[in-house]
């Protein structure tokens, strides 16, 4: 833990002065309910620390960012972990959420790489008895552009009134589609039906989603703290935390996996992302695919285009919508220059987009400089 130096009068060492008073108080009483700063940063032209400080405030919880910036690399944590008060490192485990979405059709564009699949044929051609989707191409659904109905809302409330069931992804396929026979709940926005049926796809050709994450992506790329939560459970995983129920840790809802079912570390975000570009995950012709300039909501390999993530005009793809249940993450990634930001939150109701639109502003102030 980094040492604080109370007689510093700067808003940061303020900051700092009450959160470490008000745990210490919390810690006599035998309460962990504040985030204490746990940090190791070395900024390269913004200061992390100050940003996740202001972030997280006096809130429960904590928070990891992580960024690669012209080859450098600068990281900070702060705040708890748990309820029990273990300081947030950089390489603490998050669940990540819509990440999830990136890992899926990694493994969907090796089996296109590897000519098991083409991205132009039909899902029923794999999957003859899906019983939604089967029509739309495994191009069109890596894409979104299939318009599938959003299952997300009713799945939701059939979780609530029965959390004990654990859904498969065959119960959330087969609720697709009967929220698709109904009109008046077809919604045409982004939504989940997409990756869980691309998540099918790789079960079925794969026999098994996650022994292919592990064979495919986890082992070749060493990423220790990383994996799909049907498989082994990762050491040092941040609790989530959400106003509703507290440090619970994760909301389990069972087949919805495939969307955002991946637990991971900020520092296996970045090696991922890394070794995408650079060709190690999928083929160089794919990875010119996944990163050119298409239409719509997100790339062939489940990115968010600028426009979507806030960032119109820049050429920068990644996940501004990473939450899920006790947890709100986003990343950013400049496929050009290679510059990647990640920011993990283990608090539902912290929003870390405003920390990533200042590492961005941050990149493009100092290439104004430069030239």
């Amino acid at each position: 833990m980094t040492g604080i130096a109370t007689s510093d009068p700067s808003p940061l060492a303020s900051r700092r002065s009450i959160i470490l008073a008000m745990t210490t108080i919390l810690a006599l009483v035998g309460g962990a309910a504040f985030p204490s700063i746990a940090a190791e940063s070395d900024p390269v032209a913004l200061d992390l620390e100050t940003q996740l400080v202001d972030l997280v405030g006096l809130q429960p919880g904590g928070a990891v960012a992580l960024t690669v910036h012209d080859g450098e690399t600068s990281s900070s944590a702060v705040g708890f972990a748990d309820a029990a008060g273990h300081p947030m490192t950089v390489d603490t485990g998050f669940r990540v959420g819509w990440f999830t979405m990136q890992y899926v059709a990694a493994m969907v564009l090796q089996l296109v790489d590897e000519g098991r699949v083409d991205l132009d044929a039909t899902l029923a051609t794999y999957l003859p008895d899906v019983p939604v989707g089967g029509d739309a191409t495994i191009r069109e659904l890596l894409t979104q552009k299939a318009r599938l109905s959003n299952v997300m809302g009713e799945l939701l409330l059939r979780y609530t009134e029965d959390p004990a069931h654990l859904w498969t992804s065959d119960e959330v396929i087969g609720l697709a589609a009967e929220v698709a026979r109904d009109e008046g709940t077809r919604v045409d926005q982004l939504g989940v039906t997409e990756y869980v049926l691309l998540g099918k796809l790789v079960d079925e050709l794969e026999d098994g989603l996650y022994d292919a994450f592990d064979r495919r992506i986890v082992e070749p790329l060493g990423l220790a703290g990383t994996s799909y939560l049907g498989s082994r459970l990762p050491t040092g995983l941040a609790a989530g935390w959400d106003p509703g129920f507290g440090f619970r840790g994760q909301m389990e809802i069972g087949g919805m996996d495939r969307i955002g079912g991946i637990r991971s570390t900020a520092p296996d975000m970045v090696r991922f992302l890394e070794a995408l570009m650079a060709g190690e995950v999928v083929s160089s012709r794919l990875v010119a695919e996944v990163f050119s300039d298409a239409v719509g909501p997100i790339t062939l390999g489940g990115f968010f285009l600028p426009e979507e993530l806030g960032f119109p005009g820049r050429p920068l793809l990644g996940t501004a919508f990473g939450d899920v249940a006790g947890y709100s993450n986003a990343l950013i990634m400049d496929p050009v220059t290679g510059d990647i930001a990640v920011v993990l939150t283990n608090n539902a109701t912290v929003d870390p987009r405003p920390v990533v639109a200042a590492i961005v502003d941050s990149w493009d102030a100092e290439r104004l400089i430069d030239r």
